[in-house]
């Protein structure tokens, strides 16, 4: 069982986490042609939808996306160790927060040097390198080990809300569960990326381009100093056998 501290510590990256997510659908939308690279089920819908309608610039967009998504994924696999008490350690956590850090990074450079709104093959890269990230983080969000929340899906955490809130009202329930108010935490901070970013893109502030890198290196501080605490404890248990 994970201790308060780091109990917390998940609570907090679900929550920046998820605030990353709807800024980078926001910014995604508005900026990389109206495709999505968070939230693939509304990305899947606007591949069939502009393919059907033959708008297959934007329906290739979003293949992009989805492919790229799946990528982020596999390559998140591929990082994990084998062992299976180490995949959710602090340390995996931080390899791949690492890793997105690194794709976020690029993003950030190539969207600098690209014309904004990014046309062409730079959109297209720009479209790439942050469903990756994306795909990559929903494995961290998954190993975070807080049930019922996703920071790039949120049907299965707006679900389980809707059914502890009817539970609450109807006296099924004297108050609700510590994961379903993480929940609200985690659905409002999405909110909160979302509209930042649609208000700040609105106003052509380019630099909204560094809000997603910024969360996650934030988590990443956080999972660093966990990492460093935890090895310091592993080598005390050592010294004293």
């Amino acid at each position: 069982m994970a201790e308060p501290a780091d109990a917390n510590i998940a609570s907090a990256s679900a929550v920046i986490l998820c605030f990353v997510a709807g800024t980078t659908d926001v910014l995604s939308y508005l900026t990389l042609g109206q495709i999505f690279t968070s939230a693939m089920t509304g990305c899947a819908a606007l591949f069939f939808l502009k393919a059907t309608g033959g708008h297959y610039p934007a329906a290739l967009r979003a293949a992009l996306a989805l492919a790229s998504y799946m990528l982020g994924c596999a390559l998140a696999t591929l990082l994990q160790p084998r062992e299976a008490k180490e995949v959710k350690s602090p340390r995996t956590l931080r390899n791949l927060l690492l890793v997105e850090v690194a794709l976020l990074l690029g993003y950030c450079v190539l969207a600098a040097l690209a014309a904004h709104p990014a046309t062409g093959a730079a959109r297209l890269w720009l479209i790439v390198i942050s469903a990756t990230a994306m795909g990559l983080q929903s494995i961290v969000a998954q190993d975070l080990s807080e049930p019922g929340i996703s920071t790039v899906v949120l049907n299965p955490t707006m679900t389980s809300l809707g059914v502890a809130l009817t539970k609450r009202m109807i006296g099924q329930e004297r108050k609700l569960p510590r994961d379903n108010r993480l929940q609200i935490f985690v659905l409002i901070a999405y909110a909160a990326g979302a509209l930042m970013t649609a208000v700040v893109i609105a106003r052509h502030v380019t630099e909204v381009n560094w809000v997603p890198l910024v969360g996650v290196a934030v988590v990443l501080g956080l999972y660093q100093k966990v990492s460093r605490s935890t090895t310091f404890c592993e080598q005390k248990v050592a010294q004293k056998r």
